[in-house]
Order: structure tokens, then C-alpha cells, then sequence
């Protein structure tokens, strides 16, 4: 167990923020050999085209055991509702008038869909994560004219920002009513990744490190 350094709360060791005020620890700094950290570095770039493998070919994109660390309570994946679609490219034939047939790609606009469920259980709540990562044929650029600018908003009972990490253009919406839930959508490139949590209200950085955990 460890101490909050805010509220004093005591946490799981594997707990990325507090489960009583959403702080989040700071992260340990270890310091390795450079022989190790060469060696490491090594085997991570020739184990990238397996994880990229795996990745590309599991619906399940946040682990119960991420989503514990970053949220705290007990997760567990609902496999009957997670699944992962795959648009194959399609084929168009031009026929001209001189008789002439080509046939030319058309791919779908759409080429990956997953779709990820997780429930638990936080402070004595059910909570449910809806998960949704959609990979496009090209880039994406709705919310582009306003999520470049900023924006803030928030009171005692709803809270939005527009902003940016690692690359995404995120905007983000929490509320604590009518019930606890939280939801945001982020973009970047041809990837767009939606998470929609009902009966918890998380903290923009807790979105953050899912969609760190996510990408």
C-alpha cells in the first residue's frame, strides 16, 4: 500500500492515481546500467512487429489490469460484447465507351472497428467502460477548426475541455450528474478512439494515461 501525498488516502502499490481524489503519484525513476537499458532497447525493436501483431489482431486494447491501476477497484473484460471488425478493400470496375474495363481499389472509408466492454467495480460502484477505436483509410479531420483554439468549462457538476496530448486532439466531458460518467473522444491521424465511462467521473489525466495505455 501507499499514501496519497494530497488527501492521505492509502492506495494499491500498482495505483497510477489516488482512488479517493484522483491525484496521480508520481512516477519512479530508476536508474538502470547502460549495458541493461542497451540490451532492453534491443529486444523491444525486435519484438515491435509481434506487438504490432497482436495489437492489430485483438479487440481487447485496455487490459482489466490497466484499467485497475489508472481507475483502482476490480475490472474484467465482457468478451461476449468485444469483437473487432475488419473492412477488406472492395474492387470498382470502369467500363468506357470505347470497351475499355479497368478495375481500380475502392476501399471502405472505414478500415478497423473495435469495440471493447469492461465492467467493475470502484468505491462500492458498478462502473461500465465502453470502448470504441476506429481506424480510418485516411485522415481525420473533424473538430479540426475548433479543437486547435482551447477551450474550458466547468462548475460544481459538469466539467469540458478541448485540448491536446501526445499527438491527439482530445475533447473531454465529465459530470457528476445526473450520475457519475465521463466520456471523451480523441483524435489523431486516421485514428479515433471514443471512451465513454458510466458511473465514475474521471479526471482528464486519468483519460489521458487510458488513452497513453490505448495508442
Amino acid at each position: 500500500m501507499k499514501q496519497c501525498p494530497k488527501c492521505g488516502y492509502m492506495n494499491p502499490d500498482d495505483a497510477k492515481f489516488c482512488m479517493n481524489c484522483g491525484s496521480p503519484f508520481p512516477k519512479k525513476r530508476r536508474l538502470l546500467p547502460i549495458i541493461i537499458g542497451v540490451v532492453i532497447a534491443i529486444a523491444i525493436i525486435a519484438s515491435v512487429p509481434i506487438v504490432l501483431a497482436i495489437m492489430n489482431s485483438s479487440p481487447v486494447v485496455l487490459s482489466a489490469s490497466t484499467v485497475q491501476s489508472t481507475l483502482g477497484g476490480k475490472w474484467s473484460v465482457v468478451t461476449n460484447e468485444t469483437y473487432i471488425a475488419k473492412y477488406p478493400v472492395k474492387q470498382i470496375t470502369i467500363e468506357y465507351a470505347n470497351g475499355t474495363n479497368v478495375t481500380v481499389p475502392y476501399p471502405h472509408q472505414i478500415k478497423t472497428y473495435i469495440h471493447e466492454v469492461l465492467v467493475g467495480k470502484v468505491n462500492s460502484t458498478n462502473v461500465t467502460i465502453i470502448v470504441k477505436v476506429i481506424i480510418y483509410t485516411s485522415n481525420i479531420t473533424m473538430f479540426h477548426h475548433m479543437l486547435g483554439f482551447g477551450f474550458q468549462f466547468n462548475n460544481n457538476q459538469f466539467y469540458t475541455d478541448i485540448t491536446t496530448y501526445d499527438g491527439y486532439n482530445i475533447f473531454y466531458v465529465s459530470s457528476t450528474f445526473p450520475y457519475p460518467h465521463t466520456f471523451v473522444t480523441a483524435v489523431k491521424g486516421n485514428e479515433l478512439i471514443q471512451i465513454k465511462i458510466s458511473g465514475y467521473s474521471a479526471s482528464l489525466q486519468q483519460v489521458e494515461s487510458l488513452i497513453s495505455d490505448i495508442s
